[in-house]
């Protein structure tokens, strides 16, 4: 049952920016208006808490995962399920494919796709599942390239590669990898490299949440041309890799920019050709103890604006900073009540969900204001939340 304590796990627009989706800890998914923040329906159905929801490409679809071993997919405009899939453990990633006929899953050593196209007429078929041998386990990314035939996966030997129409594995490219990201046309791939202890294993911290997920410590960011592996890039920073965590990463849209959030605080930008880094800002103060910590810290989200022009960070300070992706510069700094783990633009760029825990914001950035604040599956609209935002700290 819904109640005002309910956090939200995982939240994402409708490709047409109409709706939003939001996942919740008490295992329901909620569909909003994301122009007048309505709530539209509840999805009901998982025995327990959300970790992850997703629209297909096309809007029509959306999966969500959960703690119970389950994904579902359900039609968008009647809210009804029209697949189940049993899954052998909890989710950690899922992507549909850009034609919206597959969906893929991976959870602790394993990858499925799914065939998740109503007219098949299939309840859910795995078409592809094998075992990661090495062991390794993703941390939650995965990526279809543009014409959906490959599917990326990271792990501990490398990013693995899936032919998805011949069911066969494709040569891995090297290297280990906790997350990655793929530039819009498919050509570059970014991954960030995991921190690897004397004992050769993963660093690993514990979130605060109540999940109590554990997050990989990424040491450092390698660029890559998928057209061409060997002819990578190592984007690695000065200092320990203790001192210098990357939280997030993020390509641009036409893959011309990464830029990489640290838990120091530090904001990383290269130039995804060159491999070359153009800027260093310090986007809050370094506060992190000296002796270990177990909640997020520094720059712990960053996202593209679809049209690539502004990008969005969310910070340890509790605020959300939009930047202009030509001179750096802070166009907007909106205040939060709560630090921003996840956040999203529509289609337009005027509008942008962030997600806090317990709670997630909508935010009018051509106003400078907060619109809408969905809570434990209650939305609250009052008006002493339209407060504009000054563009600087």
């Amino acid at each position: 049952m819904l109640s005002s304590v309910c956090s939200i796990l995982d939240m994402q627009f409708s490709p047409d920016g109409r709706l939003l989706a939001s996942a919740g800890y008490d295992g329901t998914a909620t569909l909003w208006d994301a122009n007048t923040g309505a709530e539209i329906r509840t999805l009901r159905g998982h025995a327990q808490p959300l970790r992850l929801i997703t629209f297909s490409g096309d809007g029509g679809l959306l999966a969500t995962t959960g703690k119970d071993g389950t994904a579902r997919i359900w039609q968008v405009p009647s809210g009804e399920a029209i697949r189940i899939l049993r899954l052998s453990g909890p989710a950690l990633a899922a992507a549909f494919s850009p034609d919206a006929r597959l969906l893929a899953v991976t959870r602790s050593g394993t990858v499925s796709v799914w065939d998740a196209s109503p007219e098949t007429g299939i309840l859910g078929r795995d078409i592809l599942a094998r075992d990661m041998l090495d062991g390794s386990t993703s941390s939650g990314s995965m990526a279809f390239s543009p014409d959906g035939k490959v599917l990326l996966t990271p792990s501990a030997s490398g990013t693995r590669r899936w032919d998805v129409p011949s069911e066969t594995e494709l040569p891995p490219i090297p290297g280990a990898a906790s997350i990655l990201t793929l530039s819009g046309d498919g050509k570059r791939l970014a991954t960030s490299n995991p921190l690897v202890t004397e004992a050769g294993t993963f660093g690993v911290i514990e979130s605060a949440d109540e999940d109590k997920h554990l997050a990989t410590l990424h040491a450092g960011l390698t660029l890559w041309d998928l057209e061409n592996p060997s002819a990578h890039l190592n984007l690695n920073w000065p200092g320990t890799p203790r001192f210098s965590q990357a939280n997030s990463m993020a390509l641009s849209p036409d893959g011309r920019m990464l830029v990489a959030g640290q838990d120091n605080g530090i904001l990383r930008v290269w130039n995804a050709v060159t491999g070359q880094q153009t800027h260093v800002i310090q986007v809050v103060p370094d506060s992190r103890p000296s002796n270990g910590y177990a909640r997020p810290w520094g720059v712990y989200c960053v996202v593209f604006a679809p049209d690539g022009k502004t990008f969005a960070t969310g910070n340890q300070d509790r605020t959300v900073v939009i930047w202009d992706s030509g001179t750096f510069e802070r166009r907007l700094t909106l205040r939060g009540s709560a630090l921003a783990s996840y956040a999203a633009f529509d289609r337009t760029g005027r509008y942008l969900a962030t997600a806090s825990g317990s709670s997630a914001t909508i935010w009018d950035l051509s106003a400078g204001r907060e619109l809408f604040l969905l809570s434990g599956g209650t939305l609250q609209s009052d008006r002493s939340l339209f407060r504009p935002m000054a563009p600087d700290c």
